[in-house]
């Protein structure tokens, strides 16, 4: 049993973890705290911090509120609220209403502000501290319990989640359930202590449903573990072994009471499982595709777009309609997930298996996201790196170890554990992201943790009592052979039944879809980066140009708003919002082509509605001449703060190296009678062996963690992480599929700041200079790239390719933005050859000659690198090409006249003021000279009238005067020296 001195840690542990989430949190805050928000979510926390109630506000009626919501505004004061705000339809705040009740509390004690939500994030990570600490004390001592538990709260995916709070305040509650269930599957408690136990359990479990939903997965579990630990109590009649769990389920239906029945997500709640049918998903848990793969996107309008065609199809009602989020599009999510089950009910228990086997390889270990700042989150996010490609290939190794030495100790324990992991862990098959799934990843540090403990309690225990006289080796082997034995067939036996059920349920699907009629679609082909674009020859309707009419009267305005309601329901060309157009679309490659990505290609006018997106292939291999890959292209009308848009299925990309295995692309007639429109990989020949399940890889791909939706954004992430394990190729490939996609300026440019990262400077230059027309902060961040390619290529002593950047830097800015290119030769000139950095001031003085910032620049580069003796041949060399200028002859006077060379010096600043004779400068240079060779009361007058005309220059003028009625002085001239000092002395 945990002690005293467990209580003890426990409580430290938690300060230390509230202590440490703090620092983070304020290590990230720059003036914008980094909690992030979801708009339609914390409004009745703001109502609540306000004293208004709970309920969801309209926010049209209060842009300041929806700015706050949206992360547009870091504090929010009750007084810009409007007195009156009516409330919006938004079931989001009915499932999150104990998270929101938190928010407000802690907004009504640090005020309406993000910042103020950072204790409460550090809070909760506290909390996990505490509990992970419990966890790891089921299975070795404190010491390393303790360490472990700080290992685990300061990782990555601790840190990087803390900000997201909806999503993070979900870990605390479920660590504390997992500690409870396994400690009672670990101990046998007294009756009482059980029955306050299984009250703590239901309440816990009641309040984590109204943080995250994630929690209601724990009833089961419970309802199962509560009686088995009731019939083990001490003391305890047989019929009182129904009071515990009752107890748990009466204190979970008391708090989680107000969330039941309102399950999150669209066409709730069957729309997110049938997500977990995505690509991405099972990319994320490691599942290779058989020659099928249900559904490209979990986006949640491509699942909607999915589910309406698939409903309208198998119901033969092919003007069905229905809405987001509405009874036919629940009607349709729980149909779907029901065929699903009934055909592909081997890859539904396989994803449980692999989302064990998920957490075991620490795939969550290290997420994309650095959080590298300091010495200690560097060396911690380099040892959980470190760490995770360790358990990519032996956590599995280790667990099974592990739990064959608690099966020699106990059967009954052992196959508790498994089925109660499996169970924790497999859930995350259902919808599997790592914001779903990070909390879990302590399960691979518990299982290292009890074997290291094990390792070292073995040489004292047989140093005790040697192993053959404790009667315990046999034993412990027999009991050991038996739980493999058993576990493998409760595991397996299940699994290969389900695939021969579904192999009579799938091989029909594909038949049909590889006996489809099909017609040709001709496709025009164009290269573009490492890409070759297919797009589709067929015209698109005109786009009519609409204004809007203008109200003269009121009468007018009331037919204006009736407009728009009809613009609300209808898109431009006339088809219905919430509409799907499906196309099934054959795909013909070459038969042995190493293709891995093909890029399906929309355009949109609203990014919710491009379903643009990468997809990662595996052909089979065939003895015929090709292969098809076929794919559903899904067109939707849907409502947009823009208006009724529809999206438009343009085409697909191909590798440039692999686009010859391009043969054909068809389209199907009829798809009224195939039941799913899968991506699907077939030989041409419809009665060809194919493989009809998704199979487990044991060591999948590490990038294919970072799999993504039809979203450009995470695309960016999904190269980051190829480049991040060292594929640096793939990289640069995904890298151009994600600015294929993504047609964003700013983001394109991080793109190009990654291509840097990686050493891709030719690819990165060209995406930089495609977009070097932004302005603002978006012109300088792409001046910042581009400078850096060039310090690159410098030192990779490319210095024609740094030089040819050069001069397109010049063509590009020297004309309209000399400031600019000014900035970039500062930061190169740091690095470059001085030939190099000559030339560039040199041009950029040639196009603006009286550009003061760039010759003052340019002298003090020459003084610091101890090269002045280049500057009378620069200057003659501008002076001469530029004539007409002035402040070059001004510069070349003062070199000559500070190497003595007085006569020539005269000419440059006479030459300066022929050339503009009202410039200030150059008039008082050219007088001061004539003080000491003419009447120098003709001189005095021009420095007085240039004076009046530019007062700034006094202290140059009291300078240069000084100096010369020193040497008028020195000379014997104390009458002509005398007005001279006068007028210095006035200055």
């Amino acid at each position: 049993m945990l002690a005293l001195a467990d209580a003890i840690i426990a409580v430290l542990l938690f300060f230390f973890g509230s202590y440490a989430g703090r620092q983070h949190l304020a290590d990230l805050n720059h003036g914008r705290s980094p909690v992030t928000s979801i708009e339609m979510l914390y409004g009745p926390a703001v109502m609540l911090a306000c004293g208004r109630g709970f309920y969801q506000p309209d926010l049209a009626f209060s842009p300041p509120l929806g700015e706050f919501l949206r992360n547009e505004r870091e504090t929010l004061s009750p007084d810009v609220l409007p007195k009156h705000l009516p409330e919006a339809e938004n079931s989001v705040s009915s499932y999150h209403r104990y998270l929101l009740y938190t928010v407000a509390f802690f907004w009504r004690i640090y005020g309406i502000s993000w910042a103020g939500l950072e204790p409460l994030c550090a809070l909760l990570l506290g909390i996990c501290a505490f509990a992970v600490y419990g966890i790891m004390r089921l299975g070795m001592g404190r010491l390393l319990s303790a360490g472990l538990a700080v290992f685990f709260t300061l990782s990555p995916q601790m840190l990087t989640m803390m900000n997201s709070l909806r999503d993070f305040s979900k870990a605390p509650f479920i660590l504390l359930l997992i500690f409870i269930l396994g400690a009672m599957i670990k101990y046998r408690f007294r009756f009482g202590t059980l029955a306050a136990l299984s009250i703590v359990l239901g309440l816990l479990n009641g309040i984590a449903m109204g943080f995250r939903q994630d929690a209601l997965v724990f009833v089961a579990p419970a309802l199962v573990i509560v009686p088995i630990a009731a019939f083990r109590a001490r003391h305890s009649l047989r019929w009182s072994c129904l009071l515990p769990p009752l107890l748990f389920l009466a204190a979970f239906l008391a708090t989680a009471h107000p969330m039941l029945g309102r399950m999150e997500g669209g066409a709730q709640p069957y729309h997110p499982m049938v997500q977990g049918f995505s690509m991405k998903r099972a990319a994320s848990l490691g599942m290779e595709p058989g020659a099928y793969e249900p559904l490209a996107s979990g986006s949640d309008n491509y699942t909607f777009a999915m589910l309406q065609d698939y409903y309208r199809r198998v119901n033969n009602e092919p003007d069905a309609i229905f809405g987001f989020n509405s009874p036919g599009a629940e009607k349709a999510g729980r149909q779907f997930l029901a065929d699903m089950a009934f055909h592909f009910p081997a890859d539904l228990l396989a994803r449980g298996y692999a989302a064990l086997l998920r957490t075991l390889r620490y795939t969550d270990g290290i997420p994309i996201w650095s959080m590298a700042g300091s010495f200690w989150k560097d060396l911690f996010e380099t040892s959980h790196f470190t760490l995770k490609n360790h358990l990519h290939y032996f956590g599995i190794i280790y667990a099974g170890i592990a739990i064959l030495l608690i099966s020699g100790h106990s059967l009954s324990l052992a196959f508790g554990l498994l089925f109660f992991v499996l169970f924790i862990c497999g859930y995350v098959s259902l919808q599997c992201e790592f914001r779903h799934a990070f909390h879990l990843s302590f399960v691979p540090l518990w299982i290292l943790g009890f074997l290291f403990q094990r390792l070292m309690a073995a040489p004292l225990l047989l140093r005790k009592k040697p192993l053959e006289n404790q009667g315990l080796g046999r034993n412990n082997l027999k009991r050991m052979a038996a739980f493999a034995l058993g576990a493998t067939i409760v595991v397996l036996a299940p699994l290969y039944l389900l695939r021969a059920f579904q192999y009579y349920q799938v091989k029909p699907l594909l038949a049909a879809i590889a006996s489809s009629k099909r017609i040709p679609v001709p496709v025009k082909k164009h290269s573009e980066l490492q890409w070759t674009r297919f797009t589709l020859r067929e015209s698109e309707p005109p786009i009519r140009e609409e204004t809007s009419p203008q109200a003269q009267t009121d009468l007018e305005a009331l037919y204006v708003i009736l407009a728009r309601i009809v613009q609300s329901v209808y898109s431009g060309d006339g088809q219905q919002a919430w509409q799907t157009k499906a196309r099934y679309f054959a795909l013909e490659l070459s038969s042995g082509t190493p293709l891995e990505w093909i890029v399906l290609l929309y355009d949109s006018p609203a990014p919710w509605n491009n379903f643009s997106q990468i997809i990662r292939v595996r052909l089979p291999k065939s003895e015929e001449s090709s292969i098809l890959y076929l794919f559903p292209a899904y067109e939707l009308t849907m409502p947009s703060p823009i208006g009724v848009v529809r999206n438009h299925f343009k085409g697909f990309a191909l590798p440039e190296n692999l686009a010859g295995a391009f043969m054909n692309l068809y389209e199907v007639t009829d798809v009224s009678c195939l039941r799913f429109l899968m991506h699907a990989m077939l030989p041409p020949d419809a009665e060809a062996p194919v493989r009809t399940y998704q199979r487990i890889q044991f060591t999948p791909d590490p990038s294919d963690t970072f799999r993504v939706d039809d979203e450009p954004v995470s695309t960016i992430g999904m190269a980051e992480a190829a480049a991040r394990f060292g594929e640096t190729e793939q990289a640069e490939l995904l890298f151009d599929a994600a600015l294929l996609v993504n047609q964003d300026p700013v983001q394109r440019l991080y793109i190009a700041k990654s291509l840097i990262a990686i050493g891709k400077y030719d690819a990165a230059t060209h995406v930089v200079l495609n977009e070097i027309h932004l302005s603002g902060t978006e012109t300088s961040f792409a001046q910042e790239l581009l400078v850096q390619i060039i310090q690159r290529h410098i030192r990779r002593n490319e210095t024609e390719k740094a030089e040819a950047l050069l001069h397109t830097l010049h063509n590009l800015w020297a004309k309209d933005s000399p400031d600019l290119l000014l900035q970039a030769l500062e930061i190169v000139s740091l690095t470059a050859p001085p030939e190099l950095i000559e030339e560039s001031y040199a041009r950029l003085l040639l196009a603006h000659p009286e550009h003061q910032p760039t010759a003052d620049y340019w002298e003090q580069w020459t003084h610091e690198h101890g090269l002045e003796e280049r500057l009378a041949l620069f200057w003659q060399r501008i002076c001469s090409e530029r004539p007409d200028s002035v402040l070059p002859f001004l510069r070349l006077g003062l070199v000559q006249e500070q190497d003595g060379a007085k006569a020539a010096a005269e000419a440059a600043y006479a030459a300066a003021r022929t050339n503009n004779p009202s410039h200030p400068e150059a008039a008082i240079r050219h007088a001061v000279f004539k003080l000491e060779s003419a009447d120098p009361g003709e001189a005095l007058e021009e420095i007085a009238r240039a004076l009046k005309e530019a007062p700034e220059l006094k202290n140059l003028v009291a300078q240069l005067l000084e100096s010369v009625g020193d040497r008028l002085a020195a000379r014997g001239a104390p009458n002509a020296a005398e007005p001279v000092y006068a007028l210095a002395f006035a200055c």
